[in-house]
């Protein structure tokens, strides 16, 4: 039951939200460790950057190998609060994401969570070593696709410069994923423009069930056909069954649309901004439960909801006009 609450933790999730507003991305760049390894003593670590949006089973398979490699002794999953080429948020909401990443990591001491305001690599990289002054090795644990974002000359001003940088401060750990093959990835860097990095770059071969899994495959698929948990770890299958994210609306019994995902995230808005008590969790999951309901009741708490009426929307009883 603990882990299920979990997401209906509200306290928790403001706490989470506030650490998001705290990074702001036009800010100086920051960095916060949101959950372990903390060992200030590390020489070689491994940082997973990613959307998470949801963690799949594929992401922790990644960071299992990187672990495995011989080359790290942990490893943490960086979230930043802008993404390069994915500022839009779609989906579950960055707190959500922290939340997920937090609970997966449960029973995993060698991981952790950072969460830092700058999207490009070299940046992320510069603020790693000044948050863990201990590292020696810094790897970066990526897939293909972004190998080659990294050295796409569109996202700096001075390619060569900024990479000369990177690539001194950091290597990387690249799982060329299908389509790609890992020759694809030799011959990428072979390329007379990336040949001088490529000895800081080294292949990891994910198994092949994971190899067409991706967090775009899990959205999609649940949005058509509601929640699967066989693709994601347990704790966040849990997540996408309790709160509804990627679940397209259902309709009530009137035809109207009811996005519970979206009930849920105008009530935390609400108590962001003190319009809604910090309800214990089992109270926030009760309000959610009776504003999604399909019958009479639940719509006119959404209208009220609609309306601002936060309290009246999420009271135990709600008096029925004439």
């Amino acid at each position: 039951m603990a882990l299920v609450s979990a997401f209906f933790d509200l306290p928790r999730l403001l706490r989470l939200r506030a650490a998001l507003t705290d990074l702001d991305p036009s800010a100086p760049p920051r960095g916060r460790s949101i959950a372990g390894p903390g060992d200030p003593r590390l020489r070689r670590l491994a940082v997973f950057p990613g959307s998470f949006n949801p963690l799949t089973n594929a992401h922790a398979a990644l960071a299992d190998l990187a672990l495995s490699s011989g080359r790290v002794d942990a490893l943490v999953y960086l979230l930043a609060s802008r993404t390069v080429d994915k500022e839009r948020v779609e989906g579950a909401s960055l707190a959500d994401r922290l939340l997920c990443l937090v609970e997966f990591l449960h029973g995993r001491p060698r991981e952790g969570v950072l969460l830092v305001n700058r999207g490009l690599y070299v940046d992320q990289a510069d603020l790693m070593r000044r948050l863990m002054p201990s590292v020696d090795d810094l790897w970066f644990v990526v897939g293909y696709d972004k190998i080659v974002q990294i050295f796409d000359h569109r996202y700096y001003e001075d390619r060569d410069a900024a990479l000369d940088r990177l690539f001194t401060l950091a290597s990387f750990l690249v799982s060329p994923r299908a389509p790609h093959r890992p020759e694809d990835l030799d011959t990428f860097l072979t390329r007379s423009a990336n040949r001088r990095y490529a000895d800081r770059v080294l292949p990891l071969a994910l198994p092949t069930e994971f190899q067409r899994l991706s967090s775009t495959r899990v959205r999609a698929a649940a949005a058509l056909t509601g929640p699967s948990t066989q693709d994601v770890p347990a704790i966040v299958g849990r997540f996408i069954q309790e709160t509804g994210a990627y679940a397209g609306p259902t309709r009530d019994l009137a035809g109207e649309d009811v996005d519970g995902y979206a009930i849920r995230e105008r009530l935390i808005d609400a108590a962001e901004r003190g319009g809604l008590p910090a309800l214990s969790a089992a109270a926030f999951r009760a309000a959610i439960d009776r504003l999604i309901q399909p019958d009479d009741d639940g719509r006119r708490r959404r209208a009220a909801l609609r309306r601002g009426d936060v309290l009246v929307a999420t009271e135990e009883r709600l008096e029925q006009t004439p």
